[in-house]
């Protein structure tokens, strides 16, 4: 069983915000809207200067359910992104997946996720299911300028 956590199918149903490199002094800037279609659009630049170099989009979540692992239908633009779960405790947990100018489902399963902060990986065993307080996307690892990322929508699979 699965639940939807983004479908862009309203402009108040989700409500996405970005947290770009600027917080510590770098220069990435990033946008997320909603086009037409009612597919979600992560773009922009990365840059590496003032010791930057990440972008990210973030949802808050409402739900109570548990999930173990998480599916989203994307179109990207051959970089490489990262899945972010923040737990109800603040860790956050990452997955990394590849992106083609075609769409595909990814299907993440969360035990393969691993725990991060400040990009950095921890020492801390993923558990098999979470109750997220947000979900998020990162771009990261160097990889300077223009970005895309066309979203569909996002999906968790429930815990039984």
């Amino acid at each position: 069983m699965t639940e939807i956590l983004s479908s862009f199918e309203s402009e108040n149903e989700n409500k996405w915000y970005t947290i770009n490199d600027d917080v510590m002094g770098g220069i990435s800037d990033s946008q997320f809207y909603v086009n037409d279609e009612k597919i979600g659009i992560f773009k922009g630049e990365v840059s590496l200067e003032n010791n930057g170099g990440f972008a990210s989009c973030r949802m808050d979540l409402n739900s109570q359910s548990l999930f173990k692992s998480f599916k989203l239908k994307v179109k990207g633009d051959q970089k490489t992104y990262k899945f972010r779960v923040i737990s109800q405790e603040g860790i956050t947990f990452q997955k990394t997946f590849d992106t083609t100018s075609d769409w595909s489902e990814i299907e993440l399963q969360f035990q393969d996720f691993q725990a991060v902060f400040r990009g950095r990986l921890l020492n801390y065993k993923t558990p098999k299911y979470l109750n997220p307080r947000s979900i998020g996307i990162l771009i990261s690892d160097k990889q300077e300028g223009n970005f895309e990322l066309k979203i569909d929508w996002i999906k968790g699979a429930l815990f039984n």
